[in-house]
């Protein structure tokens, strides 16, 4: 038999070893979860640390690709935006790829074109298109611009002045789809490249592209719209990149976030002799009584269309190659309705003494004309882009500088906008020809419609009065009959590694 007193002892003894388990037990569990916890710890950090590197490394890929060489993709992130705000980091970025395309090897880039433009700044623009097109129909990936030296420079001096050293980058990611099948069909031949010549050299006109067909311009609308596009607003933007205290200073200046701009050019002439007179262009009136007629027009437009115009004013944006023009304009709508008249602060030659890229030639040995020559390429560049960014455009009288970036500008707004669905009262995008006589103007939103001058959005004013004359469409389109077949577009390249394709 078991004493009482060996019973409680043993009870005691039970009693310790159970309490001693149960503490080993609770401190197992203790330790259990604090490695669970640690575990769970590192694997969240190991988690985030991998999410960091995969992050990390996709940035890295997407700076070497671009690095590398995929400059469309870049570019076209860039100009794709609708509205006014440009990314200054991807700017940066094409520049900097313009930079490396001047280091390309013949192997990584056997055919470059080399375009040399001439005359004014609406002309050069006009062709350069069609080098563009060129360049994008036979894969080509920049375009080496140059001019006749002026400015007491080189032949770069005036572009790099206006958009930075470097070529111009040609989208090879979006393709055409009517002029390939009517341009020279060629194919780069890469077996012998240190036997043929680097080069393709294409002076002022484009070969087998010709302007004032607009029957061309309507049939081939679609592409003449993309390249068109992608070229001007890759210029827009670099231009912005290159002047862009200036611009920002102008821009808040005019408070052109808050208006509705309608951008009106007026190429007056300025006693410009030659062609210029042969062609009868300018005034077809007298030059103040337009001056009343034009102003009286968009006077009487913005109150019979008062609901466009009451969360964003209308203001008047005055591009001109005459200085006493915008004082004039100033005068007579404050004398009518007290529309807004601006324009940039710039110089303009002397009165009657022509125009700017006649008068202000520079001089090697004059440093003050070469600073005023420069100067004015780049006012001429700064009321073209303000141009673009307008509401409507209004070419007064013929000139190709309307018919370059800011017609290609406002078709792309008026085709891709849909502010005119979501507000009613946002004014449409227009390109409006006033007529002779500055009492009525033609509008249009569509790039076929203008160049055949029919089926017009609307007509305002008198209607009975002269349309615009004259009136030649300045954008270039190919022009290959059934005698030529291209021919002088192979004789651009024939020394090239791009060789024709024998049927």
């Amino acid at each position: 038999m078991v004493s009482n007193d060996e019973a409680q002892s043993a009870g005691q003894s039970e009693g310790v070893a159970v309490d001693a388990t149960e503490s080993r037990q609770a401190n197992s569990v203790a330790k259990l979860g604090q490695r669970l916890f640690y575990r769970r710890a590192v694997v969240v950090c190991l988690i985030f640390f991998s999410v960091f590197l995969i992050v990390n490394d996709f940035q890295k890929f997407e700076y070497y690709v671009a690095k590398d060489g995929n400059i469309a993709k870049s570019i076209m992130q860039a100009i794709s935006t609708t509205d006014d705000s440009i990314d200054d980091h991807q700017v940066q970025s094409i520049q900097e790829q313009r930079h490396q395309a001047e280091n390309l090897t013949i192997e990584e880039q056997p055919v470059r074109i080399a375009y040399r433009a001439m005359a004014g700044i609406g002309h050069q623009l006009a062709r350069m298109a069609s080098v563009y097109a060129l360049a994008k129909n036979y894969n080509i990936p920049n375009i080496h611009i140059t001019i006749n030296p002026m400015c007491g420079g080189t032949i770069s001096t005036i572009y790099d002045h206006l958009f930075g050293p470097g070529p111009i980058i040609v989208n090879l990611d979006t393709k055409m789809t009517q002029l390939p099948r009517i341009l020279p069909k060629l194919k780069m031949d890469l077996t012998n490249l240190t036997s043929v010549q680097r080069n393709a050299n294409i002076n002022n006109e484009v070969p087998n592209f010709k302007a004032h067909n607009p029957l061309a311009v309507a049939q081939y609308a679609e592409d003449i719209e993309l390249y068109s596009y992608e070229l001007y607003q890759q210029l827009m933007l670099l231009f912005q990149h290159k002047h862009k205290d200036r611009i920002q200073q102008m821009y808040e200046r005019l408070n052109f976030h808050n208006q509705t701009v309608f951008a009106l050019h007026v190429r007056g002439g300025n006693g410009e002799k030659r062609s210029f007179k042969v062609h009868h262009r300018g005034f077809q009136i007298d030059e103040n009584r337009w001056i009343r007629n034009v102003i009286k027009l968009l006077c009487n437009y913005s109150r019979n269309h008062d609901h466009y115009f009451k969360k964003k004013p209308l203001m008047i944006f005055v591009g001109t190659d005459t200085g006493s023009i915008v004082t004039r304009l100033q005068n007579a709508s404050k004398s009518m309705c007290e529309v807004p008249v601006v324009s940039i602060p710039q110089e303009y030659p002397d009165e009657g003494k022509g125009v700017s890229f006649q008068v202000f030639t520079g001089s090697k040995k004059d440093v003050s004309k070469n600073e005023k020559c420069l100067k004015s390429y780049e006012d001429m560049l700064l009321d073209m882009y303000f141009f673009t960014l307008s509401n409507t455009v209004i070419p007064g009288m013929y000139s190709s500088f309307t018919q370059t970036a800011p017609l290609f500008h406002i078709l792309h707004k008026a085709k891709s906008s849909k502010m005119d669905e979501v507000d009613p009262d946002h004014h449409p995008h227009y390109f409006c020809d006033v007529g002779n006589a500055g009492d009525r103007m033609k509008c249009f939103n569509t790039l076929r419609s203008w160049a055949l001058n029919r089926d017009e959005k609307f007509s305002y004013g008198n209607t009975t009065s002269p349309s615009q004359s004259p009136r030649l469409v300045e954008i270039q389109s190919p022009n290959i009959n059934g005698a030529d077949m291209g021919s002088h577009i192979k004789y651009v390249f024939k020394d090239t590694a791009l060789k024709e394709i024998k049927q």
